[in-house]
């Protein structure tokens, strides 16, 4: 018991340490620039993978903060430079964001945020990142009991996956079509 104490305190200053790196990465990249470029994709970056740190603590409010943080830097960058690398990074904000509603069980927000997240995957051409937001949508509307929209997300799914030959995600696909 004593073992697994000290196991979980060190895990968790582990968890603190790699926050206080990326709050540290955060402040050096705000000092340096001020005006959209592509630098802002390091501090995009950062900032989601600040969220999911405090997802992994259970503090959604840090974590939708520095999510959404991003969003905000990533709309500049689309609208100053409009590339698709700049809707890439936008796409992860939101997904960032859902995923942070998705471990409160806020699924209404979630689902919100991940389909503007698939708005922009689509946009973007990436079949792979494309399938994987279909079949989170999937397991949000089955976490609902919504069955049938499920199974379409899944099948959506399944077609773009197929296209990009990744075997281990249409495994997880097939199985969650099995378990709708």
């Amino acid at each position: 018991m004593c073992a697994l104490f000290f196991l979980a305190k060190g895990n968790l200053n582990a968890q603190h340490q790699k926050i206080d790196s990326l709050q540290a990465v955060i402040k050096a990249l705000n000092a340096e620039s001020s005006s959209a470029s592509l630098d802002d994709t390091i501090r995009i970056g950062t900032l989601i993978s600040l969220s999911k740190e405090y997802v992994g603590l259970r503090d959604y409010g840090k974590a939708i903060k520095y999510a959404s943080i991003a969003k905000i830097i990533s709309e500049k960058l689309v609208a100053a430079l409009d590339i698709s690398v700049s809707k890439i990074w936008l796409a992860n904000a939101y997904q960032s964001i859902a995923y942070t509603f998705e471990n409160q069980e806020n699924y209404a927000n979630a689902l919100s945020q991940y389909k503007k997240e698939l708005t922009l995957r689509e946009e973007t051409g990436n079949n792979y990142k494309t399938s994987l937001c279909l079949n989170k949508i999937g397991e949000l509307y089955n976490y609902q009991d919504n069955f049938a929209t499920s199974m379409d997300y899944y099948y959506r799914a399944l077609k773009l996956i197929d296209e990009v030959n990744y075997k281990d995600e249409v495994l997880t696909i097939y199985n969650n079509l099995g378990i709708t």
